[in-house]
């Protein structure tokens, strides 16, 4: 872990209230953070790294169109569109533009010219206070904006619309959240309270301020009471920035406060979608209030505990018994006995026998796993990582145990405001009030190894088999088809009443001899070809009347020709059909 903070003027001497990592690009594209400051301006640069894998950003632009300061900035999980919000109420959508570079950035003293120039081409008006934090949706369709004046907003990107207000709370809407399942939203207000929307209906379903909690008084007698979940509007800091898990399963929301006995401890809620109204666990020790939660967009398999740690089963043996032959022998006959009994046992024992035994292994093995990959708090295949910013230090979490793995303290001279993971997990940029950024880069495999789904590879494999299979079936059929149309064969045909293969009582079949006419093997191609028939039959006529016995059936048999239509001529080149001898087999001669 390298932790870089570089001295240079981000946005001039003036605070930093946000930042963003853009989602890589791919290819030749370079890795952009954005910025956002008291100046009014928003702030492009490029990150590289240097020998010592040390973050070094480097200017590429300067966006200004806002009156007043930048308190948010957010990329579109595509990563063409960014979005940021002021104090002057507005949210302004900005790209590339096509146009490279050439302008003035930072004024008159700097001079410093833009190498790529971003145009702001929407503005979304609705807030009528400063918006402090907003949030994409997984598509990019949508964006959630949290403003002063106690409202929320759901925007419509691609109409530049407002879809719903939502303005329950009482107080300033400092965190946004929203759902990667696309099924709900997150608000919090320094109202001390915490609402969840349904985006269907856009309506609050949980409205979360107070917790029951269980203490002893001084004669030990244990006392319940509600209490206070969130700090109230004396925290320091403009900004409770919470947010989802990757995979949606977690909420994890800070500025959490936990009451115990006459004293009260900083912490961070964390709450599954199954248990919304209530928190499953907080996360305990800093000093100072929690400000922001920000999660390693990778999934990380389970760590795996040390060796030392993981108990085996003690040996209860004597030393005696463990040296003795005899009892070995006896152990080895009754071990034959047992696989001579098994073998006397009737079929369902002997499948009875084997399910217990893949049962047994299975359990086993989940036991082996379990030991190989530790305790976990969720249980869950993998691991998220993910970052919570107090007002003076960060503290590095995983889903598989509540304290911290690591805490970077020491970094800034004035309070933390925004955080921002890289695409890949390597990169995590931390924003502050006295005007500068760190950059945090870990080394490959430093954080652990990226989970990989079984069942997503085991779905490609199938799918690549089936093609494999499908290309092979294709091959042989065009393999067939050629040696087919290079013999010529007698077939014989067999005929029923209902023009069916399958015989039926009193109604005898009927074999007919055809003999095979030569043809050209582009008429043999065709004929060869779906859909088509090498010989037409018809059902014989059946007389509804009584009749005394079985009576001749009459068989129309045309020959074989080419797939022309019936009307038409058949080419000059091909050869004239011949007659076809036609022999009956029956019961009864006709009578002439």
């Amino acid at each position: 872990m390298k932790v870089h903070t570089p001295e240079i003027a981000w946005h001039g001497r003036d605070p930093v209230y946000s930042c963003d990592v853009q989602p890589h690009q791919g290819g030749k594209n370079p890795l952009r953070i954005a910025t956002a400051g008291t100046d009014s301006n928003i702030r492009i640069w490029y990150v590289k790294f240097s020998n010592e894998k040390k973050g070094m950003p480097e200017f590429a632009s300067n966006l200004s169109r806002h009156n007043k300061a930048v308190n948010c900035v957010r990329w579109s999980p595509n990563g063409q569109i960014l979005a940021s919000g002021a104090d002057d109420g507005c949210v302004i959508l900005w790209q590339l533009s096509s146009t490279q570079g050439g302008g003035l950035s930072f004024g008159k003293e700097d001079e410093e010219v833009n190498q790529e120039n971003w145009s702001g081409f929407k503005t979304l008006r609705g807030h009528l206070e400063d918006v402090y934090d907003m949030c994409w949706s997984t598509d990019g369709s949508r964006l959630i904006s949290g403003s002063v004046d106690n409202s929320a907003i759901i925007w419509d990107i691609t109409k530049g619309e407002k879809l719903q207000l939502l303005k329950d709370h009482r107080s300033f809407v400092q965190g946004v959240a929203w759902d990667p399942r696309d099924k709900m939203c997150a608000t919090m207000s320094c109202d001390r309270s915490l609402r969840i929307y349904n985006l269907n209906t856009y309506r609050c379903q949980y409205n979360i301020t107070k917790m029951p909690m269980t203490s002893t008084n001084n004669e030990g007698e244990s006392q319940s009471k509600q209490v206070r979940m969130f700090q109230d509007d004396t925290m320091k800091s403009f900004f409770r920035r919470l947010t989802f898990t990757p995979d949606g399963e977690v909420l994890i929301v800070p500025a959490g406060t936990l009451e115990v006995g006459d004293n009260s401890m900083h912490t961070t809620f964390m709450f599954t979608r199954n248990s919304l109204p209530r928190p499953v666990l907080h996360l305990p020790g800093p000093n100072k209030a929690t400000v922001a939660v920000r999660c390693s967009p990778v999934l990380f398999e389970l760590r795996k505990a040390p060796k030392d740690e993981v108990s085996e089963p003690m040996d209860t043996s004597e030393p005696s018994e463990k040296s003795d032959p005899s009892k070995e022998d006896t152990q080895k006959e009754s071990k034959d006995m047992e696989k001579s009994a098994d073998t006397k046992d009737t079929s369902e024992e002997k499948k009875d026998m084997e399910k217990t035994a893949d049962s047994k292994d299975a359990s086993e093995e989940k036991k082996e796993s379990k030991k190989e990959a530790g305790e976990s708090l969720f249980n869950l295949p993998y691991r998220m990582i993910f970052a919570v910013a107090t007002e003076d230090s960060v503290l590095l979490y995983d889903t598989q145990q509540n304290i911290p793995f690591a805490m970077i303290s020491n970094l800034h001279y004035s309070q933390l405001s925004d955080m921002s993971w890289s695409s890949d997990g390597k990169l995590l940029v931390i924003s502050s009030t006295d005007g500068y950024c760190t950059l945090i880069a870990f080394d490959d495999g430093e954080l652990g190894i990226p989970y990989k789904d079984p069942t997503k590879s085991a779905v490609t494999e199938d799918v690549a088999k089936k093609v494999n299979s499908e290309s092979s079936k294709v091959k042989n059929e065009d393999v067939v088809k050629d040696s087919n149309a290079n013999q010529v064969t007698n077939k014989v045909v067999t005929a029923s009443p209902n023009n069916k293969t399958s015989k039926k009582e009193n109604s005898p079949a009927m074999e007919v001899k055809v003999k095979q006419i030569e043809k050209s093997p582009t008429q043999v191609a065709k004929a060869t070809e779906p859909g088509s028939s090498l010989t037409k039959t018809t059902p014989p006529a059946v007389n509804k009347g009584p009749q005394p016995g079985p009576q001749p059936r009459r068989i129309q048999v045309t020959t074989l020709t080419s797939s022309a239509p019936p009307n038409s001529s058949p080419p000059s080149s091909a050869p004239k059909p011949r007659r076809v001898t036609l022999t009956t087999i029956s019961s009864t001669q006709e009578n002439k």
